[in-house]
C-alpha cells in the first residue's frame, strides 16, 4: 500500500503548514502509522520529530516554540514534559486561565454577588445545603469559607 507524501507550504514564519493531511479535533495534522508507536493515529508533528532527532521518552510532550499546531517544522519544535508545555504556554501568554479571576474566570460557576450571599449563609445552614442550593460542590463553599477561593471577593 502505498503512503501518502507528506506535504507543507512555508508561511511568513518559517512554519511547515501540513498541507497534506486530515488535522485533528485539536488542530494537530495526524495520519495513520501503526508500526511507529502502536497507535492507530498519530500527531505528524511527533513523527517529524523521531526522524530527526530519535525516539520520544515515555511522558514526554513535542512542543511548538512557534505555538502553531499544524507547524511540522522540525526547527519549530522542542521536547519537554507537560509542565514545561504549560509553563511556555503561561509564558507566551496564551494559557486560558491566565489573569482571569472571580466571574471572569472561564470555569466560574458563581457571580460575586452569589459568593456575598453565600458568605452571609454560613453558619446559618450547612455548607451541603447552600451547596445544593448554588448548584456546586460542599467543597467550594468550604473553599469560600475558607479563603481559599473567592479571597476578599476574588478567585485565587
Amino acid at each position: 500500500m502505498r503512503r501518502k507524501e507528506i506535504a507543507w507550504i512555508v508561511d511568513q514564519n518559517g512554519c511547515h503548514i501540513c498541507t497534506s493531511h486530515v488535522r485533528d479535533t485539536n488542530g494537530y495534522p495526524t495520519f495513520c502509522r501503526a508500526e511507529f508507536d502502536g497507535r492507530k493515529h498519530i500527531r505528524i508533528h511527533r513523527y517529524i520529530w523521531v526522524i530527526r532527532f530519535g525516539p520520544i521518552p515515555k511522558g514526554m510532550c513535542i512542543c511548538h516554540t512557534c505555538d502553531n499546531r499544524a507547524c511540522i517544522n522540525p526547527d519549530h519544535l522542542f521536547i519537554g514534559t507537560q509542565a514545561d508545555n504549560m509553563r511556555d504556554c503561561e509564558a507566551k501568554g496564551r494559557h486560558p486561565y491566565l489573569g482571569k479571576c472571580g466571574e471572569d474566570h472561564l470555569m466560574a460557576k458563581l457571580t460575586f454577588y452569589e459568593v456575598q450571599k453565600i458568605r452571609k449563609m454560613i453558619g446559618a445552614t450547612t455548607q451541603k445545603e447552600i451547596a445544593q442550593m448554588f448548584n456546586v460542590s460542599p467543597m467550594a463553599i468550604s473553599d469560600i469559607k475558607r479563603g481559599v477561593r473567592w479571597k476578599s471577593g476574588v478567585a485565587q
